[in-house]
C-alpha cells in the first residue's frame, strides 16, 4: 500500500510529539507520590499519594493503592496545590494591547450596551501568553471581553496545551456578564456616573420586558428598546439568577449604590474592584456580596481609588466578605501567586490566601463541583511546586490540567534558551 509523502510526514511529525511533549501523550493513571498535598478543602496531608485517573482526581490520601501499571512520580519534599484560577483576566483575548488586529479583547462596538459578545468566540489557547501563565501554576482563567457600559460575557477556559490534538475542549462555559459603572461607564455612555446608572438600569428593565414579552417583540409590538434582540436575550440568564454581574466600581458610594440596584432586580452580584470596599466592608458582609480585589492595587490612582490601601483584601476578609485575589494581568497573569503573598504581606489571613485563588473563585463562578481543590472525583487541575508557591523563590515543577500534564515551556522560556546559547551562557529555562 501507497503512503503519500505528506501523510507520512503528519504520521511521523505527531509520533514525535506524542514521544516528546508529555502533554500530547495518551493520559493513563498517574500517582504523584510522597508531597506535602494541600487539598485546600481539608487540612494538610504530609507524604501523602495522589492518584490521577481519566482526567480526575481518583484517591488522595497516605495509604493510596497506586496500580501497578500507574505512572509513579516521586515528588518527595515537594507541595502539591490545586491549579491557581485568575478570576479577572482577557488572557486568550489579547495578544498585544495596542496592535488592534491581536486585540480581541475589545471589539469595536459603537454601542456601550455589548452583552450578546461572549468570550469563547476569539479564545486563543495558543497566544503566547497561556504558556507564560501555565509556568506558573495557573490552570484556568476567567477570560472577559472589556469597553463599554455592559462588556459582555467572560468564560472560563482551562489552559490545556493548544497544540494537543487529542485534548478536551478547554471551555468550560459562560459565567458571567460583565458591566462596568463608576469613571469607565460614565465615560462609556459620555456622561456621568448617573448616566452610566440610568443606561444600565434601562437595561435592565428592557431585559425584564423582553423576558415575559420577547413574541410581542418579535412582532415589533414593543417600543424602541435600549439594545438589540440578541444582547436582551443574553441578559436573561442574570435577571433569572443563573448567571452573576460582575459589577465593577471603586468608590464606597457606588458600591452601595451599586448593590441597592442589584437588590432591586434581584441579581447575583459580583463586585470587581472595590477599592475602597474596606469602607462598607460589614456592610458587603451583611449583603454577602463577593468581591474581586487586586492585592498590587495600593495607591489612589484616580479619585474613585483616593481611598485605596494595600489591606483591601485583609479587611474585607476580616469582615466576613468572600474574597477572589486576582492579579487583573494579562502578559503577567503568572503574578497571581505573587499578588496572594502581597495579600498575606499586608495582612490578609494566610490560611485563607491559597483558597482566595483557587477554591473561593471556582465557588463565586459555579464551578466548585468540579475544581478549586483537591478531592475525590473532582477534576485533575493540580500543580507540584518546588515550595511554597507565594515565594518568588519556589517554582511550579509540573502542571496537571484534566489529568494531562501540560509542557512547561514558553516564548520567554524559548527567547531565554536562544540568547544564552549564542551568548554562551548557560539558563535553567526548560
Amino acid at each position: 500500500m501507497k503512503v503519500s509523502k505528506t501523510k507520512a510526514a503528519v504520521a511521523i511529525t505527531g509520533l514525535l510529539l506524542s514521544t516528546s511533549n508529555p502533554a500530547l501523550a495518551a493520559p493513563g493513571d498517574v500517582a504523584l507520590v510522597g508531597a506535602r498535598v494541600v487539598p485546600v478543602s481539608q487540612p494538610p496531608i504530609e507524604k501523602g499519594t495522589v492518584l490521577i485517573r481519566d482526567g480526575r482526581i481518583a484517591e488522595l490520601g497516605v495509604d493510596v493503592a497506586v496500580p501497578g501499571d500507574a505512572r509513579t512520580i516521586d515528588v518527595s519534599g515537594r507541595i502539591i496545590t490545586p491549579g491557581l484560577i485568575a478570576a479577572d483576566t482577557q488572557l486568550g483575548l489579547l495578544e498585544v494591547g495596542l496592535e488592534p488586529q491581536s486585540n480581541d479583547a475589545r471589539p469595536e462596538v459603537d454601542h456601550p450596551i455589548r452583552a450578546a459578545v461572549r468570550a469563547d468566540r476569539a479564545f486563543d489557547l495558543d497566544s503566547t501568553l497561556v504558556g507564560v501563565a501555565r509556568r506558573h501554576g495557573v490552570t484556568s482563567v476567567i477570560s472577559a471581553p472589556e469597553g463599554g457600559l455592559v462588556s459582555g460575557r467572560a468564560g472560563f477556559f482551562d489552559l490545556l496545551d493548544g497544540r494537543d490534538p487529542a485534548a478536551p475542549t478547554s471551555f468550560e462555559g459562560l459565567v458571567a456578564l460583565c458591566v462596568r459603572l463608576g469613571e469607565k461607564g460614565a465615560a462609556a455612555v459620555g456622561g456621568s456616573r448617573l448616566s452610566a446608572m440610568h443606561r444600565f438600569e434601562e437595561f435592565l428593565d428592557d431585559v425584564r420586558t423582553y423576558r415575559t414579552s420577547e413574541a410581542l417583540y418579535r412582532r415589533r409590538g414593543l417600543y424602541s428598546m435600549s439594545a438589540g434582540r440578541l444582547d436582551l436575550a443574553a441578559a436573561v440568564p442574570v435577571l433569572q439568577g443563573r448567571m452573576p454581574a460582575v459589577i465593577e466600581v471603586h468608590r464606597a458610594a457606588d458600591v452601595r449604590a451599586v448593590v441597592q440596584l442589584a437588590n432591586e432586580y434581584r441579581l447575583d452580584l459580583v463586585l470587581l474592584g472595590a477599592s475602597e470596599g474596606w469602607m462598607v466592608a460589614d456592610f458587603l458582609a451583611e449583603e454577602k456580596i463577593p468581591v474581586v480585589v487586586d492585592p498590587f492595587a495600593n495607591l489612589p490612582s484616580s479619585f474613585e481609588r483616593r481611598n485605596a490601601r494595600a489591606d483591601n483584601g485583609a479587611l474585607l476578609a476580616r469582615a466576613g466578605v468572600p474574597v477572589v485575589l486576582a492579579a487583573r494581568s494579562n502578559h503577567n497573569a503568572g503574578n497571581l501567586r505573587f499578588a496572594a503573598g502581597n495579600a498575606v504581606r499586608a495582612g490578609f489571613p494566610a490560611e485563607l490566601a491559597l483558597e482566595a485563588i483557587t477554591l473561593t473563585p471556582a465557588r463565586v463562578f459555579g464551578f466548585d463541583d468540579r475544581m478549586g481543590s483537591l478531592e475525590r472525583g473532582k477534576r485533575a487541575n493540580l500543580v507540584v511546586w518546588t515550595g511554597d508557591p507565594f515565594e518568588p523563590g519556589s517554582w511550579a515543577e509540573r502542571v496537571f490540567v484534566r489529568g494531562r500534564e501540560q509542557p512547561l515551556d514558553s516564548r520567554q522560556t524559548r527567547l531565554a534558551r536562544r540568547y544564552a546559547a549564542k551568548l554562551g551562557l548557560e539558563t535553567t529555562a526548560n
